[in-house]
C-alpha cells in the first residue's frame, strides 16, 4: 500500500492530493479555491541554520495551514517549500481575501539563533474555478503564476489570477 501522507509535515503527498482534487473537481459542481504557497526565503533558513531548521519551518507551516482551512480542504507540501491548498466549496470573496491575507500575516517570522538571522513570510496565489476553470491542472497553474507574480512584487503577499485578456 503507497503512503498517502508525507512523513515530515503529516499533510497529503502531492500524488494523493492531485487525486483526491481530481475526484473532487469530477464529482461536484461547486466553486473552489486553487492555492499555492510558497515560504520566502526558506533556502536561507536552510543554508544559516541547518536542514534541521528547515524543518521546523516546514512543520510549522503544515500545522498553520490546518489551523487556518477547513478539515475537509486538501493541503499537500508539493516540493520543498511549496504548498497547496484545495478549498472546497469556496469562492473569491471579501472573506477569502481577509483570511489569506491573516494567513501571510501569521507566516511572517524572524528566524534567528542570536547572531544571525533571516525573516521568512509567505507568497500566497489563488484561482478560482469561476475564472479559471475546472481542469485542475489548468487551475492549479493559474494559482501558481498568480503566486509567482506576488513573489515578483516583493513577497508576503497574496494575489489572485486574473484571466488575461486575448
Amino acid at each position: 500500500m503507497r503512503q498517502e501522507r508525507e512523513r515530515l509535515t503529516g499533510l497529503y503527498n502531492k500524488e494523493k492530493a492531485m487525486e483526491l482534487i481530481q475526484d473532487y473537481l469530477g464529482s461536484s459542481q461547486e466553486e473552489c479555491v486553487a492555492i499555492v504557497m510558497d515560504i520566502d526565503n526558506f533556502q536561507k533558513v536552510n543554508n544559516l541554520f541547518g536542514v534541521e531548521r528547515g524543518d521546523d519551518v516546514l512543520k510549522d507551516t503544515a500545522r498553520v495551514l490546518q489551523e487556518f482551512f477547513m478539515e475537509d480542504d486538501i493541503i499537500s507540501r508539493i516540493n520543498g517549500d511549496q504548498f497547496i491548498i484545495f478549498a472546497k466549496n469556496c469562492k473569491d470573496d471579501e472573506n477569502l481575501n481577509i483570511r489569506l491575507h491573516e494567513l501571510c500575516t501569521t507566516m511572517e517570522q524572524e528566524i534567528t539563533d542570536g547572531t544571525k538571522s533571516c525573516r521568512i513570510s509567505a507568497s500566497i496565489g489563488v484561482a478560482v474555478t469561476e475564472t479559471a476553470g475546472r481542469n485542475r491542472d489548468v487551475l492549479f497553474q493559474a494559482a501558481s503564476e498568480a503566486m509567482d507574480d506576488a513573489k515578483k512584487n516583493g513577497k508576503g503577499a497574496v494575489n489572485f489570477y486574473r484571466a488575461k485578456n486575448n
